[in-house]
C-alpha cells in the first residue's frame, strides 16, 4: 500500500495550486524545503484541446496536458511502446510524448505534428506506462511536453484551469515535520500540501468502502 501511494503521487510530498506561485510563497517553500529534500521537480497540468497540424486531417479532442521538468518523474516508471524508458530530450524543443489513444483518435503517428493552443508540437514517442497513472476518471489522453512550453502555448493566462505542482522526495523521518511546517507557513496562500501518507489513507478508505460493499452483496 505504501509503495502504491508513493507511486501514484510520484513523490513523498506534493504542493499544488490553481494559481501562479507567488514570489513570497516560493521563497518560503525554498527556505523550508532546501535543508531536507533529496530531489525536487515541478509540473503544470491543464485540460485542453489538441488537433492535427496538417489541415487535411480533420478532428480535435480533449487531452490532459502535463508540462514537466528535466528530472521528472522522481518516482515511478515511465516507459514507451518501443520498450525504451522516457528521456527528457523527447519533449525538448516542442516535442511531445502522447497516449496511444490520441494517435488512434486523430489518425496520427510518431513523427507527426499536432497543435495545442497556439503552439505546434512533434510527436516523439507513445506512452506504454505512465508515472502516477491511477484508475480514476480522465477527460482525455495524456500528453507530456516541457513545462515551459505550456506557457508558450498560451494555456496559463486569465481563466486558465492549469494546476501547478511542486514534488519532493525526502527522508522518511523528516516528511511529517516538513508537511506540518509547510502547511502552517502556507495556510493563507491557497496551496494544498500533502504527503504520500495522506494518499495512503485515502487508498485505505477506498479499499475499506469496497470491502464493506462486497460484504453486503
Amino acid at each position: 500500500m505504501t509503495s502504491e501511494a508513493r507511486t501514484l503521487l510520484t513523490a513523498d510530498v506534493q504542493l499544488d495550486s490553481g494559481r501562479p506561485w507567488e514570489p513570497e510563497a516560493l521563497a518560503a517553500i525554498d527556505r523550508i524545503t532546501q535543508p531536507v529534500v533529496l530531489a525536487r521537480t515541478e509540473t503544470i497540468e491543464s485540460p485542453t484541446m489538441a488537433r492535427p497540424a496538417d489541415s487535411s486531417k480533420e478532428g480535435s479532442m480533449m487531452i490532459e496536458l502535463k508540462g514537466i521538468d528535466a528530472n521528472f518523474p522522481l518516482l515511478g516508471d515511465f516507459t514507451l511502446t518501443t520498450g525504451d524508458s522516457f528521456d527528457y530530450s523527447m519533449v525538448q524543443n516542442n516535442g511531445a510524448v502522447v497516449s496511444v489513444s490520441l494517435l488512434d483518435r486523430l489518425n496520427l503517428s510518431v513523427g507527426d505534428k499536432f497543435k495545442i493552443g497556439v503552439a505546434e508540437f512533434q510527436i516523439r514517442a507513445a506512452i506504454d506506462k505512465e508515472p502516477g497513472r491511477g484508475a480514476g476518471f480522465r477527460m482525455g489522453p495524456r500528453v507530456f511536453i516541457e513545462r515551459t512550453a505550456v506557457e508558450s502555448a498560451g494555456l496559463t493566462g486569465f481563466g486558465s484551469r492549469a494546476r501547478r505542482k511542486l514534488l519532493f522526495t525526502v527522508p522518511e523521518e523528516k516528511m511529517s515535520p516538513l508537511v506540518r511546517e509547510l502547511r502552517n507557513e502556507l495556510r493563507n496562500n491557497l496551496i494544498n500540501v500533502r504527503s504520500y501518507r495522506d494518499s495512503q489513507e485515502n487508498l485505505n478508505e477506498s479499499f475499506q468502502r469496497a470491502e464493506d460493499y462486497s460484504s453486503l452483496t
